[in-house]
């Protein structure tokens, strides 16, 4: 039996009355005015949902508008006896692939109401998302847009956002960031420790309380490696600004005091495991890179 045949059989003309025809027409003449209307509803609701873009508000307009049509029209060929158990089958194939081809946008609408109803970070916060530093400039439907610090615009979806770490900077108010440098093993520690403080201490952007500090990091391959630990104000001054800042500082005291700044320590251990077997570096370890 081919399609034209079944497609006959579900036509059943003879159980038709002149009633059902004149209601099957009512529904069909109301059927775009109804659908207009329940689109405009549609619409209206889902634009109080702040998380949802224009995109996805015109989607789901249309999407309700289409459906009210399909129900309406099938009811009409219902009433007249037209048997519509197959175009059903065929709608609902229809839906389940259009929810699967928008699966990707309804989630990150879900992820992006998330983030805006129980936000970890709020627009203006400078954060690391997905491997990206940034500050956040907009939370969408479907993305969270960055501004990296080299002036990059970056989207990332916010369900990507959602299962990944999220580190916030500027979360509170004073934030800490470490400066390290390297000295001559031999010189006064208390002297460097003294002037590097100072330094600190001199920058505005560095804050008193709690007091910057240094502390020894590392005594090997001849130079002493020292950190300097201080506390700034993420809202007012970037990491970079700070940082630099109080590098200039800590070179400048060294440098009046006298006092030999190395270059970055040699990592004897990483250099080792490039070399062939047997062949070493560590007899030469308390040289000078």
């Amino acid at each position: 039996m081919n399609i034209l045949e079944e497609l006959a059989e579900s036509i059943r003309p003879e159980v038709v009355s002149l009633a059902d025809l004149l209601l099957g027409l009512a529904i069909v003449a109301v059927a775009l005015p109804l659908a207009r209307l329940v689109e405009r509803l549609a619409r209206a609701i889902m634009r109080r949902i702040e998380s949802l873009s224009s995109e996805s508000i015109t989607v789901i307009g249309h999407g309700s508008r289409y459906l009210t049509l399909f129900l309406l029209a099938s009811l009409a060929l219902n009433l007249v006896g037209v048997n519509i158990g197959w175009a059903l089958g065929l709608a609902v194939l229809s839906v389940i692939v259009v929810i699967l081809t928008l699966r990707p946008l309804v989630s990150n609408s879900a992820a992006g109401f998330l983030l805006k109803s129980r936000p970890s970070f709020t627009v203006g916060d400078e954060v690391k998302l997905s491997g990206h530093i940034g500050e956040v400039l907009a939370i969408s439907a479907r993305t969270t847009i960055l501004r990296t610090r080299d002036g990059l615009r970056v989207h990332i979806p916010n369900t990507e956002v959602l299962d990944h770490e999220i580190v916030v900077f500027t979360a509170f108010d004073t934030r800490r960031l470490s400066v390290e440098l390297n000295v001559d093993q031999h010189c006064d520690l208390e002297a460097v420790t003294q002037a590097l403080i100072g330094a600190a201490e001199s920058v505005p952007m560095v804050r008193r309380d709690p007091p910057p500090k240094v502390h020894v990091s590392d005594l090997s391959s001849g130079a002493l490696g020292l950190v300097v630990q201080f506390w700034f104000e993420p809202h007012r001054y970037t990491e970079r600004e700070a940082s630099n800042a109080v590098n200039r500082s800590a070179h400048a005291a060294l440098r009046n005091a006298e006092i030999e700044l190395l270059p970055p320590l040699l990592r004897l251990d990483a250099i080792d495991a490039q070399l062939e077997p047997g062949a070493s570096l560590r007899q030469n370890s308390t040289d000078r890179p």
